[in-house]
């Protein structure tokens, strides 16, 4: 693990969490196809309105054969997963409330997204992607931008432009390795 965040020794901190085992156990058990990207969304918008309009950006994302990860609290997740099957979206998009699965979901990750709709969590989860060198495309709330490593690997989006997520995340879904990892 190529720790980005001096201090912050990812390799001792969570080593039990990204075990290889964990992570055959998560393609596995969520039947992640080797070549398909993963998109994680470590804090999913609890949010209708909001929610909804992210639904379009992952409609898009399943329309180019990309599986999306949504994080969400354990009382919310029924409401995601009604929305998210109202969307269609079912086949391409996995919703889990369990945060220690939230580490090596964040390894198996092509790009993370940061929506920064859960105060402290955002937080988390923004310096934990970061930590393991993963592409971010976040929104400027809650004080995300101001933690953001800015690098050819992120992406920062004004907090009130989600209509500009999808072309945000097709960028950072096109990086190489060679640019992601710079």
């Amino acid at each position: 693990v190529r720790t980005i965040i001096p201090g912050i020794n990812l390799g001792v901190v969570h080593y039990d969490r990204i075990s290889p085992q964990k992570i055959m156990t998560l393609e596995k058990n969520w039947q992640l196809p080797d070549d398909r990207p993963i998109v994680v969304v470590p804090d999913c918008p609890l949010d209708p309105v909001i929610f909804d309009t992210m639904a379009a950006t992952f409609k898009e994302l399943k329309d180019r054969n990309i599986t999306t990860i949504l994080f969400t609290p354990e009382a919310e997740r029924n409401f995601i997963l009604k929305r998210v099957a109202g969307f269609g979206l079912s086949s391409h998009v996995i919703v889990t409330s369990d945060v220690q699965d939230r580490i090596p979901t964040l390894w198996l990750a092509h790009t993370v997204l940061v929506t920064g709709f859960q105060g402290q969590e955002s937080l988390r989860a923004l310096i934990e992607a970061q930590a393991m060198g993963r592409p971010i495309v976040a929104f400027d709330r809650n004080g995300l931008g101001e933690i953001l490593l800015r690098d050819n690997a992120t992406v920062l989006l004004p907090a009130d432009q989600v209509n500009r997520l999808t072309a945000a995340l097709a960028r950072s879904l096109k990086l190489t390795t060679e640019q992601r990892q710079s």
